[in-house]
């Protein structure tokens, strides 16, 4: 397994080191995910079958290699070893994997001085304000009082009117007839110009009463039951796939097929079962069959 392991400054030797590419190694690992065979079809232009038995001939050449020497090497990658006790150990190559990433990268060295540590500092308070600035943008703005500006308009030309009617109030005259209320000589003219023109005098008019929208019937999302299956092979070819069912169902395991789903690699998987239990009962019961000895359970969502 690839992992990558990030620059790095040693203060014992002043020194800054690149990023490098490295491997471990988990003895306890067993799944087959397909990638090496797949590196064979593409190498040697073979089948997915032929990729698994050349496979087997080299792994069991290496293992007797590992018991007559203790350890084998493998160029640019590491060395593995056979201890005393049967267990596979493991040294990666210290200059790493030769990745594109990280070529002609190398270690320089470079002295702590006070000013270097005074720009750590700077650089250290410059990041920490930063942060500080985030959070203040992040609390929630004090709410506002928004006034409308046509309700203070329609509230002032009101306070006019009632103003004007309190300090111009109608003439009271006597005439032979009798006491009358003779016409007011406020010219109600200006009141007309300070009224919104929004606002009108009048009855209102009646709105019709809007249908209630027809429910619609939303047919419901059929779900797919999931089930659970046994991978015989994964990250091959759509065509090397259908090889390899025709050979499978040849051999009378007509329940084989192949599987493609959107994003995911195409697999070669046998059966449908509903619970994991099932699968796993039914791959020990193939596992002496050449073609279901590296198989493995999946569920199918």
């Amino acid at each position: 397994m690839s992992h990558k392991i990030d620059a790095r400054y040693d203060e014992n030797s002043e020194t800054f080191l690149p990023p490098l590419r490295t491997l471990g190694f988990n003895p306890q690992l067993r799944l087959n995910d397909s990638l090496l065979a797949q590196s064979y079809i593409e190498a040697y232009d073979i089948s997915y079958p032929e990729a698994l038995r050349r496979i087997d001939e080299e792994v069991t050449e290496l293992k007797q290699h590992l018991v007559n020497k203790g350890q084998y090497e493998m160029s640019d990658i590491g060395t593995i070893f056979l201890n005393e006790h049967g267990k596979y150990e493991f040294e990666p190559c210290e200059a790493g994997i030769l990745t594109p990433d990280y070529y002609g990268l190398s270690t320089f060295e470079m002295k702590y001085t006070d000013a270097t540590a005074n720009i750590v500092n700077i650089r250290q308070e410059a990041t920490e304000a930063k942060k500080d600035a985030e959070i203040e943008s992040e609390k929630e703005p004090e709410e506002k009082i928004c006034i409308n500006a046509s309700l203070l308009r329609n509230l002032a030309a009101a306070c006019l009117l009632i103003a004007a009617f309190l300090l111009f109030p109608a003439q009271i005259t006597n005439s032979g007839t009798g006491n009358r209320i003779s016409q007011s000589n406020i010219d109600t003219g200006i009141f007309k110009t300070m009224m919104p023109k929004s606002v009108t005098i009048g009855k209102l008019p009646i709105q019709k009463e809007k249908l209630a929208p027809k429910p619609v019937n939303i047919p419901e999302k059929k779900v797919e039951k999931s089930y659970f299956c046994i991978v015989l092979a994964s990250q091959v070819t759509v065509k090397n796939a259908e090889n390899f069912v025709e050979k499978l169902k040849n051999q009378g395991f007509e329940e084989s097929q192949v599987l493609q789903q959107h994003g995911k690699n195409t697999k070669v998987i046998y059966g449908h079962f509903e619970s994991e239990n099932d699968a796993r009962n039914e791959l020990n019961r193939l596992n002496g069959n050449d073609n279901f000895r590296d198989g493995w359970v999946m569920e199918v969502m």
